[in-house]
């Protein structure tokens, strides 16, 4: 498989060049590498995204590409994808951040509802406590500091019924007892649902020492 940037020119150089993968169900998987080297395009890809450009994506055995629009949008809401800086409105309530990771699994009315009456408080409230955040469940995000912004970002996939976790960077913001902390937490609920995880981390350290058991090359290099 190949695959290039979401924000590369039309013609730039493919990212992923000659990719070939093959994760498990209920695998975990930390993909490790320097900056460039094709991470983040490897998870827009495997988040249906972004499609490939050469080679060909296998979810449960299908081609996402290859679905009608409606299945492949239902496809996406089992699919949770954490950028490195998550998209939070600065004048929005944490509680109401939080509770976004959620969207694709409710209904366009509770959707709307949810923005001014946050439902299912309880829910964000126990994902904030596992990154220590339980304390700034009615703060605005703009009081927010840039790692706790970021923990809330991730917080957002433990309120999520999503079968596959992709977090990109997400020790960026962090020092390394929250990063050790954030892994955890995103790995414990991986388990419990049975989901696969995969993360993204630049530097190997928090991310090699939390998934001893899956690192394992892929047949060709990530990048190039």
């Amino acid at each position: 498989m190949s695959a290039r940037h979401p924000a590369a020119m039309r013609h730039a150089a493919a990212a992923l060049r000659g990719l070939s993968l093959e994760v498990a169900a209920g695998e975990q998987i930390a993909v490790i590498g320097p900056s460039g080297a094709g991470k983040t395009t490897l998870l827009h890809v495997l988040a249906c995204a972004l499609p490939p450009s050469s080679g060909s994506l296998q979810l449960d055995g299908r081609n996402p590409w290859q679905l009608p629009r409606r299945s492949l949008q239902r496809l996406r809401g089992k699919l949770f994808l954490a950028p490195q800086s998550p998209p939070l409105p600065p004048r929005q309530r944490v509680v109401t951040s939080v509770l976004a990771g959620r969207l694709p699994q409710i209904g366009l009315w509770q959707s709307l509802r949810s923005l001014f009456y946050p439902t299912a408080i309880a829910q964000a409230d126990a994902a904030l406590a596992r990154f220590d955040l339980s304390d700034k469940l009615f703060d605005r995000v703009d009081r927010l500091s840039g790692g706790e912004r970021q923990r809330v970002g991730l917080a957002r996939a433990l309120v999520t019924d999503a079968s596959l976790l992709l977090v990109d960077e997400p020790l960026s913001a962090l020092d390394p007892t929250r990063g050790r902390q954030a892994i955890a937490a995103l790995t414990e609920v991986a388990r419990e649902r049975g989901a696969n995880a995969g993360l993204h981390a630049a530097s190997c350290r928090h991310g090699a020492a939390e998934f001893p058991a899956h690192r394992r090359p892929a047949r060709r290099r990530v990048g190039v």
